[in-house]
């Protein structure tokens, strides 16, 4: 018989609510594009859609270049990745955060837990750093633009799995996704048009497809880095699950580098890792919409 996850019940519970919560802001998504085919406006779909002007906050994302010390089996996978990188960004590693004040969150193997916080300036903040070399290792940084509740509750999802400590990380799945990358790389499909033609069904197949880790509450094998942030904010950010689910992608193959290309994330900044906190305070003063998450 399966086992599956032996999360606290309450945390199961709240995981659920969200589920349901998601699932309904999606099928109002999906009504509100059937109903523009049919001439018909939704003007509460447009808000979900549409940031205000004034009232947003900030995701950010950080993507890793590293440079490997003595890690083969990370070297190869890193190698394996720049091959099929359908972007311009080389990038290994992603995590995602949600101030500039070099904390972010990681889903990486070593140490006594898979998701950490990780700590540019500080190499010895986490397992994954101490095997690469932070002098010559680089960083690309992201943030993505939404409104507040999406902020907290992103932030609020990403917290649970932090201190639950019961994410997994899954290191057969780079394999999938590294043949799902090749077949990009190969014969890049074409984007469908807006409205979608295929109606209820086709759409509920892709909504299932982006959720399935929600309905899969495994000890093991749960995500890697790249989809562990897109799973992060597409179960938060109607937008992005609509972008996903327009498209047939689901999350589960996303690579890091590819995260930059989700709408809406605007690059920052990039340097060494050990001047990341010099990096962002110097953008932040140059860019004062961001000087609060310093």
């Amino acid at each position: 018989m399966q086992k599956y996850s032996k999360l606290p019940l309450a945390f199961l519970k709240k995981e659920l609510k969200t589920l349901e919560k998601s699932y309904e802001q999606f099928k109002e998504i999906y009504d509100y594009f059937h109903s523009e085919a049919l001439g018909i406006k939704n003007e509460e779909i447009d808000k979900k859609l549409e940031l205000p002007k004034d009232n947003y906050k900030y995701i950010f994302i950080r993507l890793y270049d590293p440079v490997y010390k003595d890690n083969l089996p990370a070297e190869l996978l890193k190698k394996g990745q720049y091959l099929t990188n359908t972007t311009k960004i080389p990038a290994a590693h992603a995590a995602i955060g949600f101030d500039l004040s070099d904390e972010f969150y990681g889903l990486t193997v070593g140490g006594d837990y898979y998701l950490k916080k990780e700590v540019c300036s500080n190499p010895e903040s986490c397992s994954y750093f101490q095997t690469c070399d932070a002098k010559k290792s680089f960083h690309y940084t992201y943030a993505i633009k939404v409104r507040p509740e999406e902020y907290e509750a992103a932030k609020e999802k990403t917290l649970a799995y932090y201190n639950s400590q019961e994410v997994k990380y899954a290191v057969l799945h780079n394999f999938p996704v590294s043949l799902y990358c090749i077949k990009k790389k190969m014969n890049l499909p074409d984007l469908p048009k807006l409205p979608i033609s295929a109606e209820h069904r086709e759409f509920l197949v892709n909504l299932k497809k982006s959720l399935r880790a929600y309905k899969q509450f495994k000890e093991k094998d749960r995500f890697v880095c790249s989809t562990f942030c897109s799973y992060i904010l597409l179960t938060c950010i109607p937008r992005i699950a609509l972008y996903f689910c327009e498209r047939d992608f689901s999350y589960d193959y996303i690579t890091p580098s590819e995260l930059s290309m989700l709408p809406g994330m605007k690059f920052l900044f990039s340097g060494n890792w050990l001047d990341f906190k010099k990096d962002a305070a110097a953008f932040a003063k140059e860019n004062p919409d961001f000087e609060s998450y310093l």
